[in-house]
This record gives structure tokens, sequence and C-alpha cells, in this order.
């Protein structure tokens, strides 16, 4: 390892430090791991994270500066960022100048924040988020923010943004939010955008609103958010409406959904589905997930697990990109007999659309899963198991069988055999953490299915793991 980088940390630390002795306050937070991974794909490898975060906080002026430093071994392969991030290099990542009080003499109380912003006005329209995590490769704007300015029942938010996302962007925008809360069963929001470009190459700058609106009435809870971006050539709206209803123990949801596929402001929420790099799980930005489809949702669930033990929905959507009508409905359902429990879900997806000379193109594909766990002693349980997954012609059928608990030290364990569509595997995993925070995870199967990818999910974005591999790893949060 190069030591000259956290020697250079190290030594901004020490000021950092020297500050901190005469005015100001030094916090430092973050996390350590270190990973050990061996699989037949990538034998046996080792890695290493450090991920520090130094915030200064002055005692006679409200300055707040984040020096932010990582380091991470290259031949991590499901904890990797990126490659920039491989290095321990420090640098300033966050510095901010935070004024709160008074915005005038017996007037009411807000924040002026100078510098780095956090803005999670909506991920329709208005979004600067400081989430290491998922948006570390967005840079993050400059610029100033008022917030939390409170006029009655009304609370004011805005800023100015001089720095933009891409290095050779010009634009500069500025925004506000007004939301109205009279009560806890009304709210109304409204937030405005106007971008422009301090060059002469953009006549007219991009403008963007959004109206967001909550009601109860009565037992009926209504929601409605409509958004409006115009630029120089068109203008693109979406609408995204709701009106639901508790009866007992459940809730019945009814949804309106118009998303135009031109709808895209500067600033919104831009997560993608899955990490571009890595292929991770993110979680999807609705912008992008609704976009271009015009249609409606009946989502009916139970409100104690939201959907865990009941879930059915259907929905119908016009894709207003390729002229296609897609039908999704879905249905899941948890249910005990005595002391055993099947969960039953299925989920079908159908694709129609005209190809031409009034001749249809029909695309279906559906999914149907059945668990079944009974107790027999202690914690031993039987597992039983079967997955049909229909596209078009291919039919594949999974299915398992086998026995799962815990051992007295805590380790959970599973163990039995497959059923693939081409094949007949034994197998056997087990995850166990120890009470000093050692994690160790164990995956055998024979015959070994070759899997390339880093993440591979299932329909419900549960992680399927690699037929065999041995893991253990720490990780240290401070």
């Amino acid at each position: 390892m190069d030591f000259k980088p956290i020697c250079k940390y190290w030594l901004v630390l020490l000021t950092l430090l020297a500050l901190s002795a005469s005015a100001a306050d030094l916090t430092v937070d973050g996390s350590i791991g270190s990973e050990l991974y061996s699989s037949p794909e990538t034998g046996f490898i080792a890695g290493m994270r450090y991920q520090v975060y130094t915030t200064v906080r002055s005692k006679t002026r409200p300055i707040n500066v984040r020096v932010i430093a990582f380091y991470q071994n290259e031949e991590e392969i499901r904890e990797f960022k990126q490659a920039n991030w491989l290095s321990f290099t420090p640098t300033i990542d966050w510095a901010s100048v935070s004024l709160r009080g008074n915005l005038y003499h017996n007037g009411p109380l807000c924040t002026l924040n100078i510098g780095n912003i956090v803005a999670e006005y909506s991920p329709f329209l208005w979004w600067l988020s400081d989430d290491l995590e998922l948006d570390f490769r967005t840079p993050k704007p400059r610029g100033i923010s008022l917030e939390k300015l409170k006029l009655g029942n009304f609370e004011v938010d805005g800023l100015s943004v001089w720095e933009a996302l891409e290095p050779n962007d010009s634009r500069n925008t500025i925004g506000v939010r007004i939301a109205y809360n009279p009560n806890r069963n009304s709210r109304s929001e409204i937030i405005y955008l106007n971008t422009g470009q301090r060059s002469q190459l953009q006549e007219k700058p991009q403008i963007a609103y959004s109206l967001d609106l909550t009601r109860k009435i009565a037992m009926f809870n209504l929601g409605v958010i409509y958004a409006s971006e115009e630029n120089e050539t068109e203008t693109s709206e979406l609408i995204d409406s709701n009106i639901s209803v508790d009866v007992d123990d459940y809730k019945l949801s009814l949804f309106y959904r118009n998303y135009s596929q031109g709808f895209n402001p500067a600033y919104r929420l831009t997560r993608p589905e899955f990490d571009p790099q890595t292929g991770k799980y993110l979680g999807w930005n609705p912008v992008d997930k609704y976009s271009g489809l015009v249609g409606t949702q009946l989502l009916f669930l139970d409100n104690e697990t939201q959907g865990k033990n009941l879930y059915s929905s259907y929905e119908k959507y016009h894709n207003i990109k390729d002229g296609t009508d897609l039908n999704i409905i879905s249905f899941k359902i948890n249910v005990p007999i005595k002391s055993s429990t099947i969960q039953f879900r299925t989920k079908l997806n159908a694709i129609h659309k005209e190809i031409g000379f009034g001749i249809p193109s029909h695309i279906e594909s559906s999914i149907t899963e059945i668990i079944y766990e009974k107790p027999l002693r202690g914690d031993l349980k039987l597992l039983l198991s079967n997955r049909n997954i229909l596209e078009e012609d291919d039919r594949r059928v999974y299915g398992t069988y086998g026995l799962k608990g815990v051992t007295k030290l805590g380790a959970s364990w599973e163990a039995g055999r497959r059923s693939l569509p081409n094949n007949k595997q034994w197998y056997s995993k087990m995850k166990y953490t120890s009470p000093n925070g050692i994690n160790v995870q164990w995956n055998y199967a024979s015959p070994e299915i070759p899997q390339t990818s880093k993440y591979d999910y299932d329909d419900e974005y549960n992680l399927i793991e690699w037929d065999n591999l041995l893991r253990i790893w720490v990780e240290v949060d401070f």
C-alpha cells in the first residue's frame, strides 16, 4: 500500500485539529471495512475500504466544511463504487455557511445557506441530495438557499444555484417552494423553477413548476401532483393522482398517471433502476419509471406489513413512445395454516401492439410461485417451493425442497435439493455474525451454475447469490 496519500490525509486532519482547538468543533465519522472473498469465478481475493468524513463547524461563525477521503481496493467486487474512489487523497467535498435567526428585526426565523446546498423538494422537479452512497456520481451544485421561512400557515423555501450539474454547462437556476398546511388533513405545495443560461445561446429560459395537493375528505384520502416543464421547443407535463380509503386493516387505492416522455427538468431525481457500472439495484426514480405511460393502477394491500402479507394490483397503461398497451396483474398472499405458512404470488405482464395492416402483436410473460414452510422441531423447518416462469413460448420451472434453521450459536442455515430447467443441484448456505462483528457467509451448490454478473435480482429485486462463495467481512461505522 502506498502510504503517501494517507500521510497527506493525516496532515490535513492535523490542520483541522489545530483549527478545532482554537475556534471550531471537529467531528470525524465514516467507516472502515475489510473483506475476504472466494468463488470459482473470481478465485481468492481480498479488499478493504476506508471512508472518512471530517466536518469542521466554527464556534464564532456557522461555517460547515467537510473533508472527505476514500480508499478502496480494486479487487472488491460487490461493494465496488467508482474508479476515482480508489485513492485516499482528501478533497473538500462540502463547504457552506449557515446563518440561522430572524430574517429581520423581530421578523420570522429562517436559515440562510451559502455554498453547497441540499434541497430535496420533489423527486419530480427539484432534488439536490447529499447521499454519499446513492448519489456519489452527481456533482453537488453550489448556491444560496433560504429554508423554513414561516409566515402563518405558509412555509417558504427558495434558492439560487450558480454551479450546474455538468462541468461545461452554464445554466443558472432560481427556484422557490411555498407550502400551505392549515391542518393535518390538508396540504398544498407549489414549486417554481427558472433555468436560464449566462450566454446568449438560449433566448428563452427553461421554466418548470409543480403543484402538489393532498386532502382528507370524510374517509377518503386524495392526492394529486401536476408538473410542467417548458423549454424552447415544447411543453411537457405529468400528472400523478390517487384516491385511497382504509377498510379495517386494509387499504384500497386508485392511481391515475400521465407522464410525458419529454419531461426532464434539470435538477429532478435521476437515480436509475440499476447502477450502470456495477448492476446494483438503487431504486428507480418515478419520472423515468413511468416516462411515456398513461393509465391507471388499482391497488389493495394490508396496512400492517404494507403488502408483504397481502398485495393485489392491476395496472393498465398506454405507452406513448411505441404505441403499445401494457397490462400488469400482481397478487401475493401469506396464509398461516396452524403453525405452517404458505406464500403464493403470481405476476402477469401482457404487451399488445398493432404491427401494421391491423395485425396485432401479443407478448405475454408470467411468474407463479408457491413457498411452503412447516416447523418440525425447535428452529428446524421444512421448506418447499415452486416457481414457474413463462416468457412467450419459453417455460422454466424451478423447485426446491430442503430444511432450514438456526444453530445454538445463532448461525442461520439452509440445505436441500434444487430443480432447475436443465439441471438439478444439491445446495447449502449459511450466514453468521459473531458478537464482535465478524460476518461470515458460505454458499455451496453442486453442480455449479456459472454466474458472471456482480449483481443479479429476481422480479422483486431480491438479490440472487452466487452458487459457490465464501465471504468474510467486517465493517465498523464511527
